[in-house]
């Protein structure tokens, strides 16, 4: 019953963190970038090391053909890409935006410097 009980709660608290991870991707679709992005960069951390800690517990009793687990592979396969395309995109909006400040401020001091002379 132990092992049924340990691998259980390891389920319970991926699926937690997959929901919690859910609605910060949907902050960095909303446009809430600077804040959602190291957020969504803590929560990733976190799943990484609960599915590692899953996957030791698991192969110690082992356990890693048990259908949930193998469910789980899948549904957190299809999280990290979705995740990390989400990231990898929000990466280069900042960047494009940070990019096109950069250039208004360069044209604003040439504009300056050329009215200054």
């Amino acid at each position: 019953m132990t092992n049924a009980v340990s691998i259980d709660s390891f389920i319970d608290e991926l699926d937690g963190l997959g929901r919690s991870l859910d609605q910060i991707a949907s902050l960095l679709e909303a446009g809430h970038q600077e804040e959602a992005l190291s957020e969504m960069a803590d929560g990733l951390d976190r799943a990484e090391s609960q599915i590692a800690e899953l996957v030791l517990e698991a192969e110690s009793r082992q356990q890693l053909g048990d259908p949930r687990l193998i469910a789980l592979k899948s549904d957190w396969l299809g999280r990290f890409e979705r995740f990390f395309s989400l990231v990898e995109r929000t990466r280069h909006q900042l960047d494009g935006e940070a990019e096109l400040r950069l250039s208004r401020h360069r044209a604003a001091d040439a504009y300056l410097k050329n009215q200054a002379s």
